[in-house]
């Protein structure tokens, strides 16, 4: 080989440039060919087909002077290709790798993209607001509107260039010759999805003359497809809705969240099952978004409602919600809500992860680069510019990033499934994640900064390759191997350190969710059957139809085969649906009723407390005697009856409840074991029971404890609703053990995504390390058979290559350690009865990543152990 390069220097071919290094290399492919038992035409042949044809040679060497163009990116494209072709090992391991670290991105940033940057199909989302009610006293934040508090806006405000509000409803649809079914229904305003900027995907929208006394109505893009097979005909149709005929105007496009209806429907100013005078008193039930006009700013709009309030409260000053102030939420910030925290922590988390997988990638490179010095020596002594040689490495790491990202893409697309599951329930976006175009960009993007960033370095190293050292040693000293050593060992570092990190993420993650679980419920879930019931208003309009159909559905599903105890509830606990009414002692000076404070309400039919195992502290529980023309009674949790009984508690005493007339004056009848019925993370500090019989709901769930398997009990559930009234749908089926866990879903989604992420990080940061010394090893190969030919035994060997590797893994863990404290100050509104700096949490992790990355290290000591010195020293 020597010989032709001095041939080439000697006969001036050097002066040629890149042109000298391609014919340098076509004689040796032919040399080489020839060796391999081809002919020396066939050799030649061979060589040519390998390097080219001459005019490529000469576009070369037109661009080792300088010009850069589209021919030569191919060229170095497809040099890289083969060199891949030959080295499939380490193609294989570094498109792998990365796109392990890009395709988690990926199918993170389809969740971003959901929660910040999706359309949500309507138009101009970015102007939509939703209006909330607040009692700041109370910590209560997102309160509904009243009807008059409503009106006083939609007249007198200014912000917004179009208002409109809404009002969830389960309703039963029956169609001709099927089952009924249970709908999402909307009481809507008749601008409510003008303002929304929904499209009539058939039909119209509501006219400002159907929004009260009509009985029109618009589908839902869902049901329409689902029960109407998208057919256009549908409008003018007419279809029963809570034993009522409306006629179809028209299909409305999908809303985002819970927005969205399978039927709306207008009349929002009558609430069934709710008089005219409560409603008027402040009953808060109305949901109100508004579309800002072109210029004004979320802060102008609360501003103006700022001054609207005043009014309001000066209009209606007895009203309940008369001193709540108001706030407008921009759409998406209303949507994404309190996950946002949440979300920007996976968004970090997966950013590391991508970090591991290219500190991974960047040492394989490293180790290609020290390989291939003398390549790069000679390439420099034949004429290959400087930036010749950094374009070629960014090439082809560009090469592998680029690969790796559509690699990527794919196993996204594999985790989508798993990851819509855990969001499902969970996340208000949820129907909105899906890899797309602006997804998959991204992930382009990020795909060619990983490549920039992954070969600056070996570049810039191999640009300096110095061909003296290259000539004089024949290529067996590897300049420069001490120093790429040194960036490896620093990448290494860096690998562990942010492995940890994410491990201890991971680790408090568990922690906090195995503490939330086992936190006492105050009830028991175990074996209890769960389904929803609605009433339709035309046929149970009042309280007493509605009173009479749950008392025969409770008597019935208590007798039916399997079951221990049944009873009904219009919320059982964690499920989310739980409602507030105003409170106070009736005793002394009364407060009015727009000072009084909000608990929660709950409906229950007697047996709840006994069905769920909720200890009866003192008193007594509801009984069937408990009616509308009974003396109106109520039970208190035991925290409710401390605080605001204080010794004597509150049995026995008299209370004012809800807003009717002022509010109802009830006598306290028992005091039960505080419950946890909005969240496992604490009690309820004020909670109230009222039997179903004085407190009218037209819809309930049923709570069915079984002897068995609660799920085999559907089949049950709807004989018994069926033969009660068949008209009826069963809604919401699940158990109520099932129920609880939906409650954790969110703390699930993040310490399975954050733990699979710190689980991906160590494997990778194992391979790396595992790299680093066996390269270490390779490098020092014939000084370790020195070492054993003067007398250094096996286990010597084994603790100097430990030695030498443990260091950096060290650095690492103290890093790790370090960037810990910020990493728990980042994490804290996560973690529930956790401590960020958990010690035995950091033991554990340290000792965790230790022994992993020992374990990768132990390997090629071991192999360092076995070099044979006779051969190591005949090889150098």
């Amino acid at each position: 080989m020597w010989k032709r390069l001095f041939a080439l220097i000697k006969h001036g071919e050097l002066d040629r440039g890149l042109n000298a290094e391609v014919r340098f290399h076509i004689e040796m492919e032919t040399e080489k060919n020839i060796g391999l038992g081809m002919s020396p035409e066939e050799a030649r042949r061979s060589a040519l087909r390998s390097f080219g044809p001459m005019e490529k040679h000469k576009e070369e060497t037109r661009d080792a002077r300088g010009t850069m163009g589209v021919e030569a990116l191919a060229q170095d494209l497809r040099y890289c290709m083969r060199a891949f072709i030959k080295n499939p090992g380490f193609a294989a391991i570094a498109i792998t790798t990365l796109a392990l670290g890009i395709g988690a991105n990926t199918a993170i940033f389809s969740v971003i993209n959901a929660a910040f940057f999706a359309p949500y199909g309507v138009r101009d989302a970015e102007r939509l607001v939703r209006l909330w009610g607040q009692d700041l006293p109370r910590n209560a934040l997102q309160l509904g509107f009243s009807v008059p508090k409503y009106e006083l806006i939609r007249d007198q405000q200014t912000s917004f260039e179009s208002f409109g509000a809404t009002a969830g409803l389960a309703q039963t649809l029956l169609l001709d010759g099927t089952e009924p079914i249970q709908v999402n229904g909307s009481l809507s305003t008749s601008t409510f999805l003008d303002t929304f900027g929904a499209t009539a995907i058939a039909g119209r929208f509501f006219r400002a003359d159907e929004e009260r006394d009509t009985t029109v109505a618009v589908l839902g893009e869902s049901i329409w497809r689902a029960r109407f097979g998208a057919d256009p005909a549908v409008v003018g149709r007419t279809i029963t809705l809570d034993g009522s005929q409306y006629t179809v105007i028209g299909v409305s496009s999908r809303l985002p969240s819970f927005w969205d209806a399978d039927v709306f429907t207008t009349n929002p100013f009558h609430y069934p099952g709710v008089t005219q005078d409560t409603i008027q008193r402040g009953f808060s039930y109305l949901q109100p978004v508004g579309r800002l006009k072109p210029g004004v700013s979320d802060e102008q709009a609360e501003g103006e409602l700022a001054v609207l309030a005043e009014r309001f409260k000066a209009a209606r000053p007895g009203n309940a919600d008369a001193a709540w102030s108001m706030a407008a939420i921009p759409l998406r910030d209303d949507i994404v809500g309190a996950s946002r925290a949440s979300l920007l922590t996976l968004l970090a988390a997966v950013g590391l992860l991508l970090v591991v997988a290219c500190a991974n990638v960047a040492n394989l490179l490293l180790v290609r680069f020290t390989g291939r010095r003398q390549e790069i020596g000679l390439r420099t002594a034949l004429g290959a510019s400087r930036w010749r040689i950094v374009r070629h490495f960014l090439v082809e790491s560009l090469t592998l990033c680029l690969a790796a990202a559509a690699l990527g893409a794919v196993f996204a697309s594999w985790a989508m499934p798993g990851l819509l599951l855990l969001a499902q329930n969970n996340l208000n976006f949820a129907a909105e994640i899906r890899i797309s175009m602006t997804v998959l960009s991204a992930t382009g993007v990020l795909a060619f900064a990983a490549g920039l960033v992954m070969g600056a370095y070996p570049a810039m190293q191999g640009s300096r390759a110095d061909i003296v050292s290259v000539l004089r040693d024949g290529g067996r000293t590897i300049a420069g191997a001490s120093g790429s050593h040194r960036a490896r060992r620093i990448i290494v570092a860096a690998q562990v350190a942010v492995s940890l990190v994410l491990l201890i993420g991971a680790g408090l993650l568990v922690a906090s969710f195995s503490k939330l679980r086992n936190q006492p419920a105050g009830f028991d879930p175990n074996r209890v059957f769960v389904a929803g019931v609605a009433l339709p208003s035309a046929r149970y309009p009042d309280l007493a139809s509605q009173s009479r159909f749950w008392e025969r559905l409770n008597a019935e599903l208590s007798h039916a085969p399997g079951v221990e105890r049944a009873t009904l509830s219009a919320a059982p606990p964690l499920s989310g649906g739980f409602a507030r009414a105003p409170y106070a002692l009736a005793e002394g000076a009364v407060p009015p009723l727009n000072e009084r404070p909000l608990a929660i309400t709950t409906s229950v039919m007697p047996g709840y407390f006994a069905t769920l195992r909720i200890p009866m502290i003192s008193g007594r529980d509801f009984t069937e005697r408990d009616t509308a023309e009974a003396p109106l009674v109520a039970i208190v949790s035991r925290s409710t009856s401390r605080r605001i009984g204080g010794e004597r508690g509150l049995l026995g005493r008299r209370i004012i409840m809800g807003s009717q007339g002022g509010g109802q004056v009830m006598e306290v009848i028992g005091v039960v074991e505080d419950v946890r019925t909005q969240s496992l993370a604490a009690t309820s500090e004020y909670e109230f029971y009222r039997p179903v019989a004085q407190r009218g709901r037209p819809f309930m769930q049923m709570l069915v404890k079984t002897a068995g398997d609660p799920a085999s009990f559907e089949s049950t559930a709807r004989r018994v609703l069926a033969q009660l009234d068949a008209t009826l749908p069963m809604t919401g089926v699940t158990t109520h053990a099932q129920m609880v866990g939906q409650s954790l879903a969110q703390q699930r989604l993040m310490f399975v995504l954050l733990g699979v992420f710190a689980l991906l990080a160590v494997l990778l940061s194992s391979v790396g390390i595992y790299g680093v010394v066996a390269s270490f090893v390779g490098q020092r190969h014939a000084e370790i058979g020195v070492r054993m030919a003067l007398g250094a035994t096996r286990w010597q060997v084994v603790l100097t290559v430990l030695k030498e590797s443990m260091t950096p893994i060290a650095a690492g863990l103290l890093l790790g350690v370090a960037a810990s404290g910020a990493l728990g100050r980042f994490m804290q509104g996560l973690l529930f009865e956790v401590s960020p700096l958990d010690p035995l949490l950091l033991a554990g992790s340290v000792l965790t990543l230790a022994l992993v990355a020992g374990a990768a290290c132990a390997i090629p000591a071991g192999r360092a152990a076995r070099i044979d010195p006779v051969a190591a020293l005949r090889g150098e």
